[in-house]
């Protein structure tokens, strides 16, 4: 995979719950280390945490394209909303990319998801860090 795809094909993989995409984009030495304190090494590990944690919670997302994809009938509710803030920035072996989050709560946030890449373009390491609160009325970047 090259570095400048990481992104998008990473949230479509989560957006589409596509456990077969996402298999196929970890490196077997895989980590994930999350803000909730949530680490997982090894890609068996790593995929487990996205089936039972992320796949069992869905979003709207709001797409580059400016088109919206909504869960379906037979997907949970979802909890809020996410706009990555696509295209990601990269540099060498890493790559960078911000996601709006809005829950349905009211409460408003960034993170920040910086993925590292080995040489034959699987992923070895996902980085994911909390921002701070956002304002209502922030602007989008």
């Amino acid at each position: 995979m090259k570095i400048d795809d990481v992104a998008s094909e990473y949230f479509r993989c989560i957006r589409e719950r596509d456990a077969e995409g996402l298999t196929q984009f970890f490196a077997e030495d895989a980590a994930r280390l999350t803000y909730k304190g949530v680490s997982a090494y090894g890609s068996e590990a790593v995929l487990d945490l996205y089936f039972t944690q992320d796949f069992a919670v869905s979003y709207v997302w709001h797409l580059p394209d400016g088109s919206r994809h909504v869960p379906g009938p037979d997907e949970p509710q979802p909890i809020g909303s996410l706009r990555p803030l696509l295209p990601a920035l990269s540099s060498g072996n890493e790559s960078m990319v911000q996601v709006e989050v809005q829950l349905n709560d009211g409460s408003a946030y960034r993170v920040v998801d910086i993925f590292t890449l080995n040489d034959e373009g699987l992923v070895t390491q996902v980085l994911v860090y909390k921002g701070p609160h956002v304002p209502p009325d922030a602007p989008s970047s």
